[in-house]
C-alpha cells in the first residue's frame, strides 16, 4: 500500500483548501457543491466540504498511483478469475467509470492481459495526454501490437473503429460516464437513455452495450472504489459473455445493460459520493 506519511501528507495538503480563497478552486466547488445539493438536499454544506476534500484526496492519490506500481495491492471483489478466462480468451468491452483510481485498470490490461486493448477518449483527452502517454509506453518497452491504442469517441467514424478494432483482437476500455459521443449537436438526434438517477432524470448513452451486442463480444462492467485505509478495490459488477442471449434486439440490450450498470454506480455513491470525478460535469447529463 502507499506510504502511510504520503498519504498524511496529501491529506494535511488538501485539509488546507478553502474554496472562497482562489477563483480557480471557487468555480470547481461550486460546481460540486451545486450538483451534489440536487442529488442529496438534506446534506449540509459543511458535509459537501468535507466531501469535496475527500474527492481531491481521491484525485490526488490517482495521480499518485497512475505508474501502475501498486497494481499488485488491489483488492478484488466479484470472480476474477472467470474476468481473467474471458479477457484472455475473447475481444470484448470493458466499462467502467470515472471512480477511485480508474486509471489502474489501463495497467491491469496491459499486465495481465494476452490480447491488447483501446481506449475510447475524448478529442481533449487524446490531444493533451497522447504526447505524456506514448512517454510512459516507451518507459514500459511493450512490444508495438500489445501497446495501447486510442481511439476518440468525439470523431464520426468512432463506432466504426471499434467494430473492427474488436474483431482484429483488441479489447476496448472505456467510461460510461464520460463525453455522449459522436452523434451529438444542433441537428443530431438525442439517442440517450433516460433513466433515475440518484433520484435525478438523467440521459446516458448506450453506444458500448450496444456495439457489444452488434459485435458479438463479452460486455464487462467494473467499477473501482477505495476502502477507508484507501486501499484500492475493483469491483466486478458484470460478466455478459454473450450479449445475444439476453435480448435477440440490440437497442433493448443496451438499455436494460446500461440502465443496470448505472444502477451499480448509484450503490456506491449512496454512502460515497466523493468517489465519482463527475460531479463536475453532472449537468451534461440531467435532462
Amino acid at each position: 500500500m502507499m506510504e502511510k506519511t504520503l498519504i498524511k501528507s496529501i491529506q494535511e495538503r488538501i485539509a488546507h483548501i478553502r474554496p472562497w480563497t482562489s477563483p480557480l478552486w471557487h468555480q470547481r466547488y461550486v460546481l460540486f457543491s451545486a450538483h451534489l445539493g440536487l442529488a442529496f438536499p438534506q446534506v449540509t454544506p459543511q458535509k459537501h466540504l468535507e466531501w469535496f476534500h475527500r474527492l481531491l484526496l481521491n484525485q490526488q492519490l490517482m495521480l499518485a498511483e497512475e505508474d501502475g506500481s501498486y497494481l499488485h495491492e488491489i483488492q478484488w471483489e466479484g470472480p476474477l478469475d472467470e474476468l481473467l478466462t474471458v479477457l484472455n480468451t475473447r475481444p470484448s468491452i470493458i466499462c467502467t467509470f470515472h471512480t477511485g483510481s480508474y486509471r489502474l485498470l489501463n495497467h491491469f490490461l496491459l499486465q495481465h492481459c494476452t490480447l491488447p486493448h483501446s481506449l475510447l477518449v475524448s478529442k481533449e483527452v487524446d490531444e493533451s495526454e497522447r504526447p505524456d502517454f506514448g512517454h510512459k509506453l516507451q518507459e514500459m518497452n511493450l512490444p508495438a501490437r500489445s501497446a495501447p491504442q486510442t481511439i476518440v469517441a468525439d470523431h464520426p467514424q468512432s463506432a466504426l473503429k471499434i467494430m473492427r478494432s474488436l474483431p482484429a483482437g483488441r479489447h476496448l476500455l472505456a467510461y460510461l460516464d464520460g463525453n455522449i459521443g459522436a452523434a451529438h449537436g444542433p441537428l443530431a438526434r438525442d439517442t440517450r437513455l433516460e433513466l433515475r438517477f440518484l433520484g435525478l432524470p438523467i440521459r446516458v448513452r448506450v453506444g458500448l452495450a450496444y456495439l457489444a451486442h452488434r459485435a458479438g463480444v463479452p460486455l464487462i462492467c467494473i467499477i473501482a472504489h477505495r476502502i477507508s485505509d484507501q486501499t484500492n478495490c475493483m469491483r466486478i459488477v458484470r460478466i455478459i459473455p454473450d450479449p445475444k442471449l439476453l435480448h435477440s434486439d440490440p437497442t433493448d440490450f443496451a438499455r436494460h445493460a446500461t440502465a443496470d450498470m448505472y444502477r451499480n454506480l448509484e450503490k456506491l455513491l449512496v454512502n460515497e459520493p466523493w468517489q465519482w470525478d463527475m460531479w463536475f460535469h453532472f449537468r451534461e447529463n440531467l435532462i
